[in-house]
C-alpha cells in the first residue's frame, strides 16, 4: 500500500516507478550484505538526497534576489509591537546578537502591516495570544540525531528503512554519495533549543540495530566520521470537539495559527513540504489580512506559485556542456569527484567557483589534502564563493552551516583545515590575528561538543 501511495503522490513522474517484491531473497540483488533473516518482502521506491543547509541558504538568496526581501543575520526578535488603539501586531523588535558586528544592545523596531512568525522550535516565544482550542505550548520539540561513516566501512548500496530492535521505531541507513548516514532518532527534548547534540547513547541506539542487520559493517566509534543533531518543531493540533489532542496525535503536519492580535504563525511540517507550507500560508490567512489592510497593493495569489525552479539551478546537461567545466578538468584543477561535488552543491554557482580557479589556480587547493578526495573534495575556491555569496560572519557558519564539513570530515583533520580556512577568510573579511584565533577556537568548541566519539585534541 505504501509503495502504491508513493507512486500515486508523485503522479508516476519519478525517476522510476516504485515496486513491491514479495520474495525476500530478492533483497540480495540490492543489498548482498544485509542479514535478511525473518524478512518476508520489501518495497523499492526512489527519492533524493539534499543538503538542507544549502537549500535553506539558497531559498533566502532567491527571496533577496527578487527585490522584495531583506535578510538579516544574527538578529534575534525580542518582542512584538502592537498598535495602541487596535491591539493588533504591527511590527517586531530585534537586537543584533553578533558580538563582532553589534554596535550596541539597543533594540530596533521594524514596522509591518502584517507579521508572520515562522521561527520553528522557538514559535511559542512569540505566540502570546494562542487562539482558543490550541494547546500551550504549541510546539513539542523532539531531538533527532544522525551518525556518519565512510561507505567503505558500511556495505550499503541504497537507502534502507529499518526498524529498531529496541522499540520498533523506523529509521534510515542512507547511502549518501560516499558516506553512510544513519538516523534519525525521535526523543522528546527538554534542553537548550539551540544546542542539541548527539550523545553516545543516541548513537548506540541506532548502531545496535544496524550491526544486527549488517554484521560485516565496521561500526565501531573509531570509524565514525561525524555526528549531528537537530530539533523537530512538532506542532500540537487544536482540540477536536473540545477534547485536547493526545501526544500520539502530534504528527509531521503543519499548523497555521491566526492569533487574536493577527499574528500569523506557521509551525510544524517538514523540509520536504516547505513549498506547500508557504503556499498554504500565503493563500490562507496572509491573503485575508493583506487584502483587507493593503487594498491598493497588487499580489499574486495564483495557486502553485511556490512550485518554480530556482535561478541558481542548472541541469546536468547544461553543466556537462559548459566549456569551462571541461577546461578545468583537462587542466587538472578538479577531479571527476570534485566536479560532481561542485555541481550538486552549488548548481550555477559552481561556474563562479570554476572562474575563481581559472583566475587563480591556487584556489584549487584542497582543504584536506591528506584525506582521499572521495571523502574530502572541498577546495579553497568554495570558501571564497561562500564568503562572497552566502553571507557568513563566522568560521562556524562556513564549516557547519554553509558546507557539510563539520560532520563529513573526521575531527582529526579539522584543526588544520579550520586554521587554513580562517586565514583565507581573514584576507577577504579583514580579520586580524586575534579574530582568526578566536574564530578557530569557537569552531573547535562547537566541533568538540558534537564529537563525543573522538578522544583526540582539537586545537
Amino acid at each position: 500500500l505504501g509503495v502504491s501511495l508513493y507512486n500515486l503522490l508523485d503522479h508516476y513522474k519519478n525517476y522510476k516507478k516504485g515496486r513491491v517484491y514479495l520474495r525476500a531473497k530478492k533483497i540480495k540483488k540490492f543489498e548482498p550484505a544485509l542479514d535478511a533473516t525473518g524478512l518476508k518482502g520489501f518495497g523499492l521506491i526512489y527519492d533524493t538526497n539534499i543538503d538542507d543547509a544549502r537549500l535553506t541558504v539558497e531559498t533566502i538568496k532567491e527571496a533577496v534576489h527578487s527585490g522584495r526581501c531583506t535578510a538579516v543575520n544574527y538578529a534575534r526578535v525580542t518582542r512584538l509591537n502592537h498598535d495602541e488603539s487596535t491591539g493588533k501586531v504591527n511590527g517586531a523588535w530585534f537586537v543584533d546578537e553578533d558580538p563582532d558586528t553589534a554596535t550596541s544592545t539597543r533594540e530596533t523596531l521594524v514596522r509591518a502591516p502584517l507579521v508572520v512568525n515562522s521561527t520553528g522550535i522557538w514559535t511559542d516565544e512569540l505566540l502570546d495570544n494562542v487562539p482558543e482550542g490550541y494547546p500551550d505550548p504549541v510546539i513539542r520539540p523532539t531531538k533527532g540525531v544522525h551518525v556518519v561513516f565512510k561507505k567503505k566501512d558500511v556495505p550499503v548500496n541504497n537507502a534502507l528503512g529499518i526498524t529498531s530492535h529496541i522499540d520498533g521505531r523506523f529509521f534510515f541507513v542512507l547511502d549518501r554519495d560516499n558516506f553512510i548516514v544513519i538516523g534519525t532518532t525521535d526523543t522528546d527534548y527538554h534542553g537548550d533549543l539551540g544546542e542539541p547534540r548527539c550523545t553516545a547513547e543516541d548513537a548506540e541506539y541506532l548502531l545496535s540495530t544496524v550491526r544486527m542487520k549488517f554484521p560485516d559493517a565496521n561500526l565501531d566509534l573509531e570509524n565514525m566520521v561525524g555526528s549531528y543533531a537537530g530539533i523537530r518543531p512538532l506542532a500540537r493540533p487544536p482540540a477536536k470537539k473540545g477534547k485536547p489532542a493526545s501526544e500520539s496525535e502530534v504528527s509531521r503536519d503543519h499548523e497555521i495559527i491566526r492569533s487574536t492580535d493577527d499574528l500569523i504563525s506557521i509551525c510544524g511540517g517538514k523540509l520536504t513540504t516547505f513549498r506547500v507550507m508557504a503556499e498554504d500560508l500565503m493563500l490562507g490567512p496572509v491573503k485575508s489580512i493583506a487584502t483587507e489592510l493593503l487594498p491598493s497593493r497588487e499580489f499574486n495569489w495564483k495557486k502553485k506559485i511556490a512550485k518554480q525552479p530556482y535561478k541558481i539551478s542548472l541541469t546536468r546537461d547544461e553543466w556537462d556542456d559548459t566549456p569551462l567545466v571541461q577546461e578545468c578538468k583537462e587542466m587538472g584543477y578538479i577531479t571527476d569527484e570534485q566536479c560532481k561535488h561542485l555541481y550538486q552543491q552549488y548548481g550555477r554557482g559552481a561556474l563562479v567557483i570554476l572562474h575563481y580557479i581559472k583566475e587563480d589556480e591556487t584556489l584549487a587547493e584542497r582543504l584536506v589534502p591528506a584525506e582521499d578526495v572521495t571523502y574530502a573534495p572541498w577546495i579553497m575556491a568554495e570558501i571564497k564563493y561562500v564568503v562572497l555569496h552566502d553571507c557568513p560572519t563566522h568560521l562556524t557558519d562556513i564549516m557547519a552551516r554553509r558546507l557539510e564539513f563539520q560532520w563529513c570530515v573526521h575531527p582529526s583533520f579539522q584543526p588544520g583545515a579550520s586554521k587554513k580556512v580562517a586565514r583565507f577568510v581573514a584576507s577577504l573579511l579583514d580579520w586580524d590575528e586575534s579574530r582568526v584565533n578566536r574564530e578557530v577556537n569557537d569552531y573547535m568548541e562547537y566541533l568538540a561538543y558534537n564529537s563525543f566519539f573522538y578522544d583526540g585534541k582539537l586545537e
